[in-house]
């Protein structure tokens, strides 16, 4: 069997937040013995934007290529070997990793000319041949609270007429009454759309329709370039001449999305419209009322009493303490330089050390506040509380790194055979600088609204994407690049 590396996440259905950490596991199989610079992993967050136009340029027509990307983090560091070549035995090797997201990172997002990615991804590092690696996309998001949004817990009240011409004559006036009672929303909430349509012209409506449209906007190269996408919508059908249609209380539920906003990436801007119009066929322009609404992750105050907890849910229980805030910036030595814009020294690799700075945010290793059962010290005994399987804990499995059994040739264990890597002196690369794989995570809006049910994490209501005619391959992976992220979505009685 050749050899196989794959990238599992511990958590591999959630949605992380800045601040927080990302664990799992690179899992390596190779029977034969195999001569390796070891095992890195790289945790990457960007942006990319891609689009084409046609131009003229003198007598022929040519494709221009817009192009922009950003970097948000890049960083990588082996959990086997140190770039010297050694031999790798024939086995099943598993080697955990951690990483902790960086403070202000916009959330994951997919459209036919954009994405915002953060990933994780592995590679067995040989000498002589390509590298085996894999790649796994994990979804981020900003935390955007609308109760910190001027102005979105205000209703909006509009009202439109118009006169249609039929021949030479006016007809009588069509005419839209528009109640909205906030324009800020979280996915899974319902606006409620109060509307009275009146026709008094003497021809029939074709339909009234509300819809919700997300904008995006892509720059690149000086340029820019704007996309939309119907969010959702409802209809009614045709208004007789005369008469008039009621929308009392109807109800328009957000689908998973993006929050608004990208913070921190400057390539794309998301922006969502409510629209309700009125058809009135033929060669006339529909009568509309337009308006921005705000879509966030965690909902007004007065919406909390009308959330339901997700029975089944996959998230987040309630935090034993208060979590980094993405304001706080992380400790030295967390963020590593860009690799791939700055020279690194294989030979010299980044071993994350996140030593507890002073002041260090509640809930940061060895701070006040930190999680239950978390061992800051790789070297120190089991914390009380530890979760099983954490490194001398009680119940750790075994082969863990530094336990009883673990196999011959595991980093640390007893009978490592000769010319097998050794981990540097304080090298810990089940856990740098993170939680435990097993450490509960939890959503971080409910510090601050600890009554709130916590949201469930939905596939965005677009699926999968691609940035279309985009030859450059780097970002894909076994599924030819696509990715669905995932959102936080609130259960709404």
């Amino acid at each position: 069997m050749p050899t196989n590396i794959n990238v599992i996440l511990d958590h591999p259905d959630i949605v992380y937040f800045p601040g927080q950490t990302i664990t799992g596991r690179v899992n390596l199989t190779n029977t034969s013995p195999k001569n390796c610079r070891g095992v890195k992993v790289k945790f990457k967050g960007y942006s990319k934007v891609h689009w084409t136009e046609s131009e003229k340029e003198g007598d022929k027509q040519v494709t221009k290529h817009y192009r922009s990307s950003e970097s948000y983090y890049n960083t990588k560091y082996y959990v086997l070997g140190n770039g010297s070549v050694c031999k790798l035995p024939p086995g099943n090797h598993t080697f955990n990793f951690s990483f902790m997201l960086p403070p202000n990172l916009p959330s994951s997002f997919e459209s036919e000319h954009g994405k915002v990615r953060h990933e994780v991804s592995a590679a067995l590092d040989l000498p002589i041949a390509f590298d085996k690696k894999c790649k796994k996309f994990v979804s981020v998001s900003s935390l955007y609270d609308l109760n910190t949004i001027p102005g979105v817990n205000s209703p909006v009240q509009e009202n439109r007429t118009k006169h249609l011409c039929c021949w030479c004559c006016k007809s009588g006036p069509i005419s839209i009454v528009l109640n909205i009672d906030k324009t800020g929303f979280v996915s899974g909430e319902s606006m409620s759309i109060n509307a009275e349509c009146t026709n008094m012209s003497n021809r029939s409506m074709n339909k009234t329709k509300a819809k919700i449209v997300q904008k995006v906007t892509y720059y690149a190269e000086g340029e820019s370039k704007s996309s939309t996408r119907t969010v959702a919508s409802l209809e009614h059908p045709s208004i007789p001449g005369g008469e008039s249609d009621i929308w009392s209380g109807v109800l328009l539920k957000i689908p998973p999305l993006a929050p608004s906003e990208l913070p921190g990436c400057q390539n794309i801007i998301i922006k969502y419209t409510f629209e309700f119009s009125m058809d009135p066929g033929g060669m006339a322009f529909d009568l509309d009322i337009k308006f921005p609404i705000t879509i966030g992750t965690i909902p007004l105050r007065n919406a909390h009493q009308n959330i339901m907890f997700p029975p089944g849910r996959i998230g987040y229980p309630a935090p034993p303490a208060a979590v980094p805030t993405v304001k706080v910036a992380p400790p030295a030595g967390l963020v590593a330089p860009d690799p791939d814009s700055q020279p690194v020294d294989e030979k010299s690799p980044l071993y994350p050390s996140y030593p507890p700075a002073p002041g260090g945010p509640p809930g940061y290793p060895s701070a006040p506040g930190a999680l239950p059962g978390y061992n800051p010290s790789p070297s120190a005994s089991f914390a009380p509380g530890a979760p099983p399987g954490y490194p001398d804990a009680p119940g750790a499995p075994p082969g863990y790194p530094g336990t009883p059994g673990a196999p011959p040739g595991y980093p640390g264990a007893p009978g490592a055979p000769p010319g097998y890597p050794s981990a540097p002196p304080g090298y810990s690369p089940p856990h740098a600088g993170g939680a435990a794989p097993s450490a509960p995570l939890y959503f971080p809006g409910c510090v601050n609204y600890p009554d709130m049910p916590p949201p469930s994490y939905d596939e965005c209501v677009f699926g999968p994407h691609k940035i279309t005619n985009d030859s450059d391959d780097e970002d894909s992976d076994k599924t030819g690049g696509e990715f669905a992220p995932r959102y936080v979505t609130y259960g709404f009685m």
